[in-house]
């Protein structure tokens, strides 16, 4: 876990903080200045529960990981807000432009955009999953899988 890690290397920089927002969410909370946690990114941390859709309490109290570090939970195609108003001033631009939650992880995004249909026409549900193959002993050494 990447927060385990980051907390036991940099133990004063976890308990310093008040919110932890991956770098899409960063830029998000810059043009907007809504805190939203998003899903994909926020799954790299392995504390999100895909299942639940929240953070798991288990994962965080095993770590020792503060709950209260995350946002809200983004919802994929909703309005996060619009950028900011000083922004759109500094651009020459007097109209709204929204901030929408995508997926930002890079896996996330290429599933997302596989035009993938079943034999009623309809949208197929993807998943990604990753599989590591063990590896196999040869010789003493090991194969690295493929």
């Amino acid at each position: 876990d990447k927060l385990a890690g980051m907390k036991e290397l940099f133990p004063h920089i976890l308990a310093e903080a008040d919110k932890l927002l991956m770098v899409p969410d960063i830029l998000n909370y810059f043009l907007t200045g809504e805190m939203v946690n998003e899903p994909s990114e926020l799954s790299t941390t392995q504390v999100m529960s895909a299942r639940e859709r929240n953070i798991s309490e288990a994962v965080c109290k095993k770590f020792g990981i503060d709950r209260k570090l995350f946002c809200r939970i983004g919802q994929h195609g909703e309005k996060i807000g619009n950028v900011r108003k000083d922004i759109l001033e500094e651009i020459g631009i007097d109209y709204d432009i929204p901030v929408i939650c995508v997926p930002s992880h890079d896996t996330a995004s290429a599933v997302a955009a596989i035009p993938a249909r079943c034999r009623g026409h309809r949208p197929y549900p993807l998943r990604y999953v990753s599989v590591r193959r063990p590896t196999k002993p040869s010789g003493g050494r090991r194969v690295p899988p493929t």
